[in-house]
């Protein structure tokens, strides 16, 4: 069924706002604070070339972008005269800071956490950037103690105490030195991924944790 009509007038947004391509737009364009040539809101956006020129057509027609220039010489700004352009460049500051807040939450429940994790990382579908509103943030932590679910829970705790009631998607998997070493002897698709998508909050990256546990076994 389709949605009823809405007037443009009382509720200009449903136009500015009206797909995620344009809200990716206005989104480079707001936090940038100046002109953009179309190929580099389209690499900051992550959006392909023509869906980058299609958003642009329809925030061009709507006046709340203005160009300069044509074809591959275009480059675009946010029209800072246009009545809701301090409420988008505000809107999107929000957005940055919500998750900041949360990344912020984690580091700080693990620099309270004795003794200090080897490593605590964000990875999985938030640290792709690939995350939907029903993704878990997905947090592994890296312990030196011989029981690391228990430091695992009280980060988890820490966290769950520190944010609102609609951050709390935070799942957190606990690691040991031994399960360090099983993982990437076995190769595993986990760790593998760890490696190359996972966002440092603490500690060492995964390499640093994988050689250092190597260096821990060569000793022995």
């Amino acid at each position: 069924m389709r949605p009823a009509p809405a007037s443009a007038l009382h509720q200009p947004l449903n136009d500015i706002l009206g797909s995620p391509a344009l809200v990716r737009v206005s989104r480079v364009l707001a936090r940038h604070g100046g002109s953009l040539a179309v190929s580099d809101i389209a690499h900051r956006a992550t959006l392909t070339l023509p869906s980058v020129r299609a958003a642009l057509r329809r925030l061009l027609d709507l006046d709340v972008v203005v160009a300069i220039g044509a074809g591959r010489s275009m480059v675009c700004a946010l029209r800072d005269t246009h009545p809701l352009a301090p409420a988008l460049v505000a809107l999107f500051h929000a957005e940055r800071q919500q998750s900041a807040l949360v990344l912020h939450a984690v580091r700080e429940a693990a620099s309270m956490l004795h003794p200090a994790p080897v490593a605590v990382w964000l990875y999985g579908s938030v640290a792709r950037g690939e995350d939907d509103a029903a993704s878990d943030i997905d947090v592994a932590l890296v312990s030196a103690m011989s029981q690391p679910t228990v430091q695992a829970d009280a980060l988890r705790n820490a966290i769950a105490d520190a944010l609102p009631a609609w951050a709390h998607r935070i799942s957190v998997v606990a690691l040991g030195p031994a399960d360090v070493q099983r993982l990437v002897k076995e190769g595993a698709r986990f760790w593998r991924e760890l490696e190359r998508d996972a966002v440092v909050l603490a500690g060492d990256a995964p390499a640093g944790v994988r050689e250092g546990v190597g260096r821990r076994r060569a000793r022995r």
